[in-house]
């Protein structure tokens, strides 16, 4: 198995190799063809993006001195930061290598976080579909298809109909809606309410200001319980966004005396007044939340010119469909749409009430003493069976 930083010149056995001009690789703006030896980038948060079929991936580089930091998100989960540079100048080198995916289409997202990027290739087993075209709808079907008491069933999770902000333009800190707090501000104009005024504005009167390093928090009061499930976030928007801009933050929400933990997300470098959105799980209502900033690019003060919470509009809720035997019948069809994770089954621990035993002592021989019972218990309706008390 391949090694971060080992020279590849060949795929292994088992997988194929696909340059870096193969038409699959979908390129941001930014990206040049290094004279046939690898894709070089020097704009940094430029990406390349494609899918990949199969349990495991390898990233190669053109390995040279010059060569910047990247990152990878598969499926969208949390981006993981390789090399470009591994001891040599040289090419075919590994960057990144990953196993134990599920065998299926998978997203992949690769980000140049400091200059100069690089990618020569990838690897991919050569027993699946290679790579195709970016295309994010396949980690988003519902693979959530069982047979059950004779018909297939396929669990329909709940939809969002669109998300609403439940923070109006803040005037003060607590106008006209709502109590803003902070940890910290700069001065007069850089208070907290400035990153809920629905403004972009570089200086004072725009942007929540701290006057010094994380960690650094600001909250904001709704005034009600609400389900917030997705924070908006815009970075300040001058020249100073590369030092003065949040890396990694909390999701809080207020309970009982305490914060307690909603999400956490890390984050690359920012563009100049770049918004971003970052949703995230949330199943009950808090009135207030905050979020706690643990880095940030830069080690002095920093800014945040927007901060917005959303709540969602539930245009339907969960529920299984049924399907007739003969509309969902084939091995592909399971491999594409059977069920992959238990989790969205609540499953829980129950006692059930007693069960009376049968009387068979009529069914042992002459030879045998005692009494003997009998019952039985249909299993398929449980996922386990923890003790038995006769």
């Amino acid at each position: 198995m391949a090694t971060i930083g080992q020279q590849l010149t060949a795929a292994e056995n088992g997988y194929k190799r696909y340059l870096f001009t193969d038409s699959n690789f979908n390129y941001s703006n930014g990206w040049l063809n290094n004279s046939g030896s690898d894709m070089i980038s020097y704009t940094e948060g430029s990406t390349v993006r494609f899918n990949c079929y199969g349990t495991s991936l390898t990233v190669l580089v053109y390995s040279w001195s010059n060569r910047g930091n990247m990152s990878i998100s598969i499926d969208g989960h949390e981006p993981l930061a390789y090399k470009g540079y591994h001891s040599a100048n040289a090419n075919n080198y590994v960057g990144f290598v990953t196993t134990g995916l599920t065998d299926r289409w998978h997203t992949v997202i690769i980000t140049v976080l400091s200059s100069l990027g690089t990618l020569r290739a990838v690897d991919v087993q050569s027993n699946g579909l290679g790579i195709s075209t970016y295309d994010e709808s396949v980690v988003k079907k519902d693979r959530t298809l069982i047979l059950h008491n004779d018909k297939y069933k396929k669990w329909n999770p709940e939809v969002k109909g669109g998300y609403f902000s439940v923070v109006p333009a803040m005037t003060s800190a607590t106008t006209p809606t709502g109590i803003v707090e902070q940890s910290s501000i700069w001065g007069s104009g850089y208070e907290g309410f400035r990153a809920f005024d629905k403004k972009l504005n570089v200086h004072a009167n725009g942007a929540w200001v701290t006057n010094g390093p994380v960690p650094q928090w600001i909250t904001y009061d709704i005034g009600e319980p609400r389900k917030i499930e997705r924070i908006v976030i815009t970075a300040r928007i001058d020249h100073l966004v590369s030092s003065q801009c949040v890396k990694n933050f909390i999701v809080q929400a207020y309970e009982n005396g305490t914060y307690v933990d909603l999400a956490e997300f890390n984050t690359i470098p920012w563009a100049a007044g770049e918004t971003r959105t970052f949703d995230f799980n949330n199943s009950k209502h808090y009135q207030k939340y905050r979020l706690y900033i643990k880095s940030t690019y830069g080690t002095s003060a920093f800014a945040i010119t927007e901060i917005d919470f959303l709540e969602s509009v539930i245009e339907s809720s969960a529920h299984w469909s049924a399907y007739d035997t003969e509309t969902i019948s084939t091995f592909h069809d399971f491999l594409e749409w059977g069920m992959e994770d238990r989790n969205i089954f609540e499953r829980k621990s129950s006692e059930l009430p007693p069960i009376p035993l049968i009387n068979i002592t009529q069914n042992i021989t002459s030879h045998e003493q005692g009494s003997a019972y009998s019952q039985s218990l249909n299993l398929s309706k449980y996922t386990s069976i923890q003790s038995l008390k006769i």
